[in-house]
């Protein structure tokens, strides 16, 4: 029998990578272009809500395909270019 302490550590689960951060200079600049110079102007520009749009300008969540590609070309510009490493750049 193990206590607690002395059990094995291993664990079957993978460690899931964090999400890709955007192209944040380039995502305040293409927003600013189109006149949103702040967050409820973005949230408007993209039509989703504040809160989305802060999570996906900081990098805590990354975006579906669908949606990176609705941003980017509400935006004018490349999904790739504003998500570098992610599904949406394939």
């Amino acid at each position: 029998m193990y206590v607690m302490h002395d059990a094995p550590t291993a664990s079957r689960r993978q460690a899931r990578p964090g999400p890709v951060a955007v192209n944040t200079t380039l995502f305040i600049n293409a927003c600013a272009a189109k006149g949103a110079r702040d967050d409820a102007a973005r949230a408007e520009l993209l039509g989703m809500a504040r809160k989305s749009v802060y999570r996906l300008a900081n990098g805590y969540v990354e975006p579906k395909i669908y949606t990176a590609l609705d941003i980017a070309e509400r935006l004018g510009v490349c999904p790739s270019a504003l998500w570098p490493g992610t599904k949406a750049a394939a």
